[in-house]
């Protein structure tokens, strides 16, 4: 695991995942874990609300904001938790039913 710190709590998006990252059948037990411990510390990162401590956090950082190349798993594991919450953001939902009656009365 990259040198990042761990967050003061659990990391928990109820948001988008209700039931857990490990029961949403997206992350691997690894990355929900990863997500769980370091999820603070990485959204402070990306949202600029935590300043890097070390090279890694940096290199996180920067990776994340598209400045730098980097496959560390945190990294994935961040793109693979936006790209699910973006997923999630995009499915519109409609129904067969569109409210007019389908049956008309004509005497």
């Amino acid at each position: 695991m990259e040198n990042i710190s761990v967050g003061k709590y659990t990391y928990f998006d109820d948001q988008n995942f209700p039931h857990g990252f490990r029961r949403s059948g997206i992350f691997t037990i690894k990355e929900a874990e990863l997500l769980e411990t370091y999820g603070q510390t990485l959204l402070g990162l990306e949202k600029h609300t935590y300043e890097p401590i070390n090279q890694d956090e940096a290199l996180f950082q920067k990776a994340i904001l598209g400045e730098a190349e980097s496959n560390s798993f945190a990294v994935r594991t961040w793109r693979k938790y936006r790209a699910a919450i973006a997923s999630k953001s995009e499915k519109i939902f409609m129904s067969a039913h569109s409210g007019d009656s389908l049956v008309t009365n004509q005497e």
